[in-house]
């Protein structure tokens, strides 16, 4: 955050990996939000469920730390955990639906039921997590990576006067209630003329030509308030997952918790243990 103000005081660009900002359906979609189309959000849904990822045999003269390193999504003091280093895209939708305001406290649980081989690390393969907003409204979000499970990575938003739906896999893009809006009826991108006139592009394509018109135009652009946000959020709700504790927001913010140890080498053996909510401690 400090560093994100810095690059601000200093008139330099500043953008994030999270690239379904840039992605034009979901800015319609979740601009409309913002806009008061669904009316006062009451509460919503979130999720990233999806299969388990790669794994790579350990190889003769590989050192302990070389085999973790090339397998660094199974431990959390390398990537996160799932929920910090791919979930985090479903959070960050959700949180800007949400005007990228703090929520109160975040609740949850999670743990290994069926990647539970050593090789799999100190990762969990779910998360149950609750968002609470100072409003009173919830956004309930799960994730997990478990093969031969039904897949979901969509965000859906309850208001008093409609609802929003986004689904990253169908496309599907929505607006329900008293002011409905469906991207697939939408002529800016059902009609190829209108369409080409739009010049939506790849969220990536955006994202990075939109960078390099900052810097051209001397108007720097600077996502590192929110982005940092999103990511607090993703160390919260691992923090409570892990714990089995109600974390505040700013108790995830003043957070002690530290699981990489800087004096690491390639020659260290280094392990954390799976964390196991009512015994793990909160930092």
């Amino acid at each position: 955050m400090e560093a994100a103000k810095k690059a601000k005081a200093k008139n330099l660009s500043l953008v994030s990996g999270f690239c379904w900002r840039y992605h034009q359906p979901k800015r319609d979609t979740f601009g409309r939000v913002l806009n008061g189309q669904i009316g006062t959000i009451l509460g919503g849904e979130a999720s990233y469920n999806t299969g388990e990822l790669w794994f790579k045999e350990r190889q003769r003269g590989w050192s302990d730390m070389e085999y973790k390193l090339r397998n660094w999504l199974y431990y959390n003091w390398l990537s996160g955990d799932h929920l910090v280093e791919q979930a985090i895209h479903s959070i960050d939708m959700f949180s800007w639906a949400m005007g990228d305001k703090a929520p109160l406290k975040i609740s949850g649980t999670g743990g290994r039921q069926k990647r539970i081989d050593p090789k799999f690390g100190n990762v969990y393969d779910h998360f149950g997590l609750t968002y609470e907003y100072d409003d009173g409204a919830k956004i309930y979000f799960f994730c997990r990576q478990q093969n031969n499970t039904t897949p979901s990575y969509a965000v859906e938003l309850i208001g008093s006067d409609g609802r929003c739906y986004v689904d990253c896999r169908t496309g599907e893009h929505k607006v329900t209630g008293k002011n409905p809006w469906n991207l697939a009826d939408d002529t800016k991108f059902t009609d190829a003329e209108a369409y080409k006139e739009t010049e939506v592009r790849g969220m990536y394509q955006v994202e990075h030509d939109e960078l390099f018109a900052s810097i051209r135009a001397n108007k720097p652009m600077n996502d590192g308030e929110w982005m940092t946000r999103s990511n607090l959020l993703a160390l919260a709700g691992r923090m409570a997952a892990y714990s089995g504790e109600t974390i505040t927001f700013d108790q995830a913010l003043n957070s002690s918790e530290v699981l990489f140890d800087d004096s690491l080498t390639l020659d260290s053996i280094y392990d954390i243990s799976v964390a196991i909510p009512g015994i793990t401690e909160f930092k």
